[in-house]
């Protein structure tokens, strides 16, 4: 199991002592201080399973989301992003002229230079060679944490997991409370962000979201797949910053109509505001934020909640897809910002915000443990509370600003990074001894390693007052990607916020196909069913009776009910497998649709007859529709079934076969070859020079 420490201060370049040699020439991994690598503590499970402990009782109202300056000033950041982005209401700038950057160069520019922060120093800690999701490896790693804390002078010390190591930090810190005091285990943003990407793509993945990735060529369907469940995470990133640009620019577009339509002519003090924004420098952003964002909320908000108050009324796609930049992407993005930026209360409110949607998407353990994480994080001591106020608990590996990142990732981008990478432990897993010394020696040499680089300036380091992502290049990328998706629906695509041609049922913006009556209902009330679960959770499993003495309704582990919600996923179900071979067995209609082949053809019944009634013949699939697997070396056999048992070989044959995968096995070593044109030249030129050998046809 990996770990690493992580301090604010950043790292004073001091000289490493030199290691003494070691005297033995033999290496025993169970014969090292503190007891050896493989030793750890090991943990006891109580009889029963504990309760979460909380610093006081737990009220319902404690989860009802309030919106705070810092949080209302932060959303209206995000919207005169996207009114900004999308060049409505500002005659004198051209929708293929982009002068606003993208949204991390946008982001970053806002933050103050008295808010710079360098970067972070990270040590790794001693590898221990166990199993991580052993509860004596947990309770081990615990209580290294408490010795930290400890030496270090530290009344308490986060300690942050992924929540399959989360879910059993936890139980273990209720249940140890005098030997692990201090110590507060916290989830890793980055894992969470994951379960929330799944929980979008299982909602809206068929609606249209998966389409609209894949048709407007910014990415392959094997990669939005993996994005939709969660897998691929710095293209989800990208990929939901994308999609809640291209909507947003849908959403204004349709707006700007409306109000040309019903005569809500826009306040001046707005088209002047715009107009400033889109022509100003970039580094003056901050200067003028608090007129901007003014601007929007006194004269352009109330019409923007008018029209789409109005068009909810009148649409369920309109009404769905509102939902989705309102609810889902708008706290997705603030959960990102208050990471790069660390905004400790913007942070909360956004994980507050997608808790429904956890529930909504059955994701039930993260449900269960992010509830009583943020109720925890809300009952922090108070020397925690202002360490995470002031942005302790992300990382930064670099300097610059708007690039800090979540623990655990800086973890995976560190030390797991230098595990799997060049000179890591490939090769090594089966030689315990080698291994075992291994992971001895790679904190220290890592370390060494680092202090090289340093005195040498081998490290690039970037530019303090640029963001990595403000260059040429990727400005127009990601310009390029928002412009594809938000034109493609001018052509195939139906445009869901356009009132006057989205027809009122709930449809796949995409496809235009239509959702069913029980689809549509679940689909538009899909975030409140969340929502309903989330407070009945609080209710019946964590708030305590009104007088303080009993327990909750429900123990806090019993299986948590099912959201029930039918996307339009459920509406592409194959039928059962009785029913599908009833209908392709149904000889009636089976002899219509060939008597209706041949007259149409004027081909012989017998011709007609002799072919299956489908589009594949039904040979190569299984009853439940699987292709079926083969072997070339059946196939090899049944040609040589219809071989007659005696051969006359010829000197001078017509043909040569070749066998393709033996011929390219024959080839040079793929090192030699220096791309794929040069195995596809050398496997042409090697039939082609068998060919002439034999004078044969190939």
């Amino acid at each position: 199991m990996t770990s690493i420490l992580v301090s604010s201060a950043p790292a004073e370049s001091t000289r490493i002592t030199r290691l003494p040699k070691s005297t033995s020439r033999t290496f025993d991994s169970q014969s090292l201080p503190g007891g050896g690598l493989c030793w750890i503590v090991p943990y006891s499970k109580p009889a029963q399973r504990p309760r979460p402990v909380f610093e006081r009782p737990v009220k319902l109202e404690d989860i009802e989301p309030t919106e705070s300056n810092i949080v209302r000033l932060a959303r209206l950041r995000e919207l005169l992003y996207s009114v900004g982005r999308s060049s409505i209401l500002c005659d004198d700038i051209s929708d293929d002229q982009q002068n606003i950057p993208n949204w991390s160069v946008f982001s970053s520019q806002l933050i103050r230079k008295e808010n710079k922060t360098e970067a972070s120093t990270i040590a790794y800690n001693p590898i221990i060679m166990s199993k991580p999701t052993d509860y004596s490896t947990i309770y081990t790693t615990l209580l290294r944490a408490k010795e930290v804390a400890t030496s270090l002078g530290q009344s308490h010390i986060p300690v942050v997991f992924d929540m399959g190591l989360l879910t059993k930090a936890l139980e273990i810190d209720w249940s140890q409370d005098k030997k692990l005091q201090g110590v507060i285990p916290v989830e890793g943003g980055m894992h969470l962000l994951m379960s929330v990407f799944a929980g979008i793509g299982h909602l809206y993945g068929d609606a249209g979201l998966k389409q609209l990735l894949i048709d407007s060529g910014t990415y392959a369907p094997a990669t939005v797949n993996n994005i939709l469940l969660g897998k691929d995470f710095d293209r989800a990133l990208t990929a939901f910053k994308l999609v809640d640009e291209a909507l947003y620019n849908r959403l204004l577009i349709n707006f700007d109509a409306w109000c040309a339509k019903n005569n809500k002519n826009m306040a001046s003090e707005v088209r002047m505001m715009l107009s400033d924004f889109r022509s100003m420098p970039t580094d003056t952003y901050a200067e003028s934020l608090d007129r901007f964002v003014d601007t929007l909320s006194n004269y352009l908000t109330p019409y923007l909640e008018e029209f789409r108050e109005e068009g909810r009324n009148l649409s369920s796609t309109f009404s769905l897809w509102d939902d989705y930049l309102a609810k889902v992407s708008t706290p997705l993005k603030l959960l990102i910002a208050s990471t790069r930026s660390p905004n400790w209360t913007v942070y909360q409110h956004a994980k507050l915000q997608l808790m429904p949607l956890l529930f909504a998407s059955n994701r039930t353990t993260y449900a269960r443990y992010m509830t009583v994480q943020w109720l925890q994080m809300n009952m922090l001591p108070q020397d925690v509370k202002e360490g995470f106020l002031e942005g302790f608990y992300t990382a930064k590996l670099s300097s610059g600003t708007f690039n800090n990142v979540w623990l655990e990732y800086a973890l995976e981008a560190t030390q797991n990074k230098d595990l799997k990478g060049s000179g890591g432990k490939v090769g090594l897993t089966l030689r315990e001894n080698a291994l075992a010394r291994w992971f001895l020696a790679r904190p220290i040499s890592s370390r060494y390693s680092a202090v090289f680089h340093d005195s040498i300036h081998a490290t690039s380091k970037p530019d303090d007052k640029k963001h990595n992502n403000d260059s040429n290049s990727k400005r127009n990328q990601y310009d390029k990607a928002v412009m594809s998706m938000t034109n493609i629906f001018d052509g195939n695509f139906i445009d869901p916020f356009d009132v006057t041609k989205t027809p009122e049922q709930l449809i796949n913006f995409a496809t235009g196909a239509h959702a069913n009556e029980d689809v549509e209902l679940s689909m538009k009330n899909c975030l409140t069913k969340g929502c309903e679960l989330f407070e009945s959770f609080v209710t019946e499993g964590l708030v305590e009776k009104s007088d303080g003495t009993e327990a909750p309704e429900k123990d806090f582990y019993s299986p948590m009910p099912r959201s029930k919600i039918k996307s339009m996923s459920d509406m592409n179900s194959k039928p059962s497998h009785k029913k599908q071979k009833a209908k392709l067995i149904n000889g009636t209609v089976m002899f219509q649709c060939l008597l209706a082949i041949n007259t149409y053809k004027k081909v012989p019944s017998e011709r007609v007859f002799a072919f299956e009634n489908t589009a594949v013949p039904m040979s190569m699939f299984t009853d439940d529709g699987k292709m079926i697997k083969t072997r070339k070396s059946d196939f090899m056999k049944k040609l040589e079934e219809l071989l007659p048992e005696s051969q006359t070989m010829t000197s001078d044959p017509l043909v040569v076969i070749f066998d393709g995968m033996a011929l390219v096995q024959i080839l040079p070593a793929p090192s030699e070859l220096a791309n794929f044109k040069s195995m596809a030249s050398a496997f042409h030129s090697y039939a082609l020079r068998k060919a002439r050998e034999s004078s044969s046809h190939v």
